[in-house]
């Protein structure tokens, strides 16, 4: 079955006896409705009338003014099944949505609207012309023609993804390029660590010598005889020392 693709989204064409079998339901269809149409307007009649009065001028009058209301009706009936019945939603009439087809336009794939539906069926009067255009690559009738319409199944088919239609070489050579980005970005943040823990060990090795310094001072303050100074001093040590300890366990 032939394939066309609207709006980028691929449709399978309507073969040509499906879409005859969809107009024959709707002819079908109008032709019961003017039926039961005609039915009730008799059943009318006798119950205004009765059987025994059909001969009187009123009831003739009468029964005369059903006739032309039914007449007028089916006309507008066949008016409206024939020529604007697919202007439906989703672009169905009756015999296209109980057969799953549909009328799309060309230009933006989206169903075709009573004004495109009158001009499909506008060109049927065209006839055979008309249906010598249905032997096209899109199947399109004269009428299609005018309205830039074409009928399809109802359901588009999947598209394929990228996958399967790319080039295999240029699959990998992304593929390679993305390695590669990645491995750039995974050495950035390596270097950054590095940056970091080079910190880490500076401050702790500055820690770990002032804390020596003063060490030595507070010694020097004791042997001057100085214990309060020395007092402070070992306090400074102790500070530095416990900030070395932090930068090693940070580091």
């Amino acid at each position: 079955m032939k394939s066309i693709k609207i709006a980028g989204k691929k449709f399978k064409l309507a073969s040509r006896l499906t879409r005859l079998y969809a107009l024959f339901i709707d002819i079908a269809l109008i032709g019961a409705a003017q039926s039961v149409l005609g039915l009730l307007l008799s059943i009318v009649a006798l119950l205004l009338f009765g059987i025994g009065s059909f001969g009187s001028p009123q009831s003739l009058l009468s029964i005369g003014g059903l006739s032309i209301f039914a007449f007028l009706f089916s006309i507008v009936l066949w008016i409206f099944g024939l020529f604007f019945i697919d202007g439906f939603r989703k672009g169905q009439g009756i015999g296209k949505k109980l057969l799953s087809l549909q009328v799309l336009r060309l230009k933006d794939g989206k169903p075709c609207t009573f004004k495109d539906a009158f001009l499909r069926r506008f060109a049927g009067l065209l006839q055979p012309f008309d249906l010598l255009w249905f032997l096209g690559k899109k199947q399109q009738r004269l009428g299609d023609k005018f309205a830039e319409t074409v009928v399809v199944e109802f359901e588009p088919e999947p598209e394929q993804t990228e996958g399967e239609t790319e080039d295999p070489v240029n699959v990998l050579e992304n593929a390679i390029v993305e390695m590669k980005n990645r491995l750039a970005e995974a050495r950035e943040k390596v270097d950054a660590s590095i940056g970091v823990e080079k910190q880490f060990q500076d401050a702790y090795e500055d820690a770990v010598v002032q804390a020596d310094r003063w060490q030595d001072r507070a010694v020097i303050s004791l042997k001057a005889g100085r214990e309060d100074l020395a007092r402070e001093d070992l306090e400074k040590r102790n500070q530095y020392q416990r900030l070395a300890e932090q930068y090693k366990t940070q580091w």
